[in-house]
Formats: C-alpha cells, structure tokens, sequence
C-alpha cells in the first residue's frame, strides 16, 4: 500500500478512538440549565400569626420583587433574593399595624430592619424543563430584624401563561431573630410563625 495511503487509514483510526474515548466524558458532564434570570412581577406573603389564647390573626403584604438566577454547577441552586417591605405588612387593624412595625420588628431602625430578604434558594430537586407543575422541599436564608438564620419547607412550582408562579411554605421562630413576643391587653403571638410566600416571575426575554 502507497504510503500517503497507510497516512490516510491511520489519521481515520485515531479520528475512531478518539471518539470513542470522548463519548464517555460528553455524557458525563452535567446538563446546563437555563440561564435566564426570573423576574419576580407580581406576589403577595402571608403571614399567620397563632395566639396564646387560641385563634390567630394574618399580617399580608404584596410589596415583594427580587431576581433569581439558577446556578450552572448545581440546577437546584439560584443565586438573587427576593425581598419584603415589612413596614407594609398589614394585620386588619391600623394600631396593630403600628405597633408590629415599630415596636416588634423595628423597621425605624434601618438596613437590616425594613425589609425581610429569602435568598441562597435550593430546591431538593431542581425544576424539570418537561412538566407544567413541580413540588419539591427547598432551603434557604432568611434575613429578618438583623439577623440571618436558614429555613426549609414546602414549594410548589407551576409553568403558566403569565410566567413561572412559585408558592413556598415554611415557619420560623421569631425569637431566633431577636424579635420580642409581640403582646398586647394581656394577648400575645406564639413563637412560631408560618410563612406563605405567592409570586409570578418571567425570563429576562418575557414581554
């Protein structure tokens, strides 16, 4: 055989083992998400406060935005916060109203205090791009009266004509974060509280 022939079937050998030894590697690299920051659009937050007494009362607020930017390295995790205007919240009546911001959660006192912020967001099992409804356990940070601590709950995520709608569930103690058990005429707030967090977010590329 000519030798530019033997050059030819020996270039077309390694071309195959090269192949064949990159396969492996292509399908064990992680899939890549999609990108695409979401946009929080519209949503509201419930808070439901039990009572020593028996009963309860909900403080609610639709004063939340923020941004969300899934993570390459692990599809589950986003990177951004969404952020709550606590000096909005509103429980029914004006003087509770009052006394929750100023006396409670502080909010005169600045950064740290005015608004209450969820981020380091991870979903226990990350967002398929084939299926309309998602529900999953999550973790994230919460920041609130000045102080950080980690939360876990419950989330459901839906795909709708209006974008992407998110609920997520979680409770937290207020003493954790500083905060004095709120009582008034001799009724007060049980530690815990739980949190139902409702918004719509869209892609960056949504009209």
């Amino acid at each position: 055989m000519p030798k530019q022939h033997w050059r030819i079937v020996l270039t077309l050998v390694a071309l195959c083992l090269l192949t064949v030894s990159f396969q492996p590697l292509v399908s064990a690299l992680p899939q890549t998400v999609d990108a695409q920051s979401l946009i929080v659009k519209t949503g509201g937050v419930r808070v439901r406060c039990s009572l020593t007494v028996g009963g309860s009362f909900n403080a609610t607020t639709d004063a939340i935005s923020g941004r969300l930017h899934p993570t390459q390295s692990d599809p589950g995790a986003y990177v951004g916060e969404i952020s709550v205007e606590l000096d909005t919240l509103d429980t029914g009546i004006a003087l509770r109203n009052t006394h929750l911001g100023e006396q409670y959660l502080e909010v005169m006192r600045g950064d740290g205090f005015t608004h209450a912020t969820l981020y380091n967001l991870r979903l226990d099992e990350a967002l398929p791009h084939d299926t309309t409804r998602h529900d999953t356990d999550f973790s994230a940070t919460v920041r609130l009266h000045g102080t950080e601590r980690q939360v876990n709950g419950q989330t459901t995520l839906r795909w709708t004509d209006r974008g992407l709608e998110i609920e997520a569930e979680f409770a937290l103690s207020i003493s954790d974060y500083g905060i004095a058990p709120p009582r008034y005429l001799g009724i007060g707030v049980r530690d815990e509280v739980e949190i139902t967090v409702t918004f719509t977010a869209t892609t960056d590329d949504a009209p």
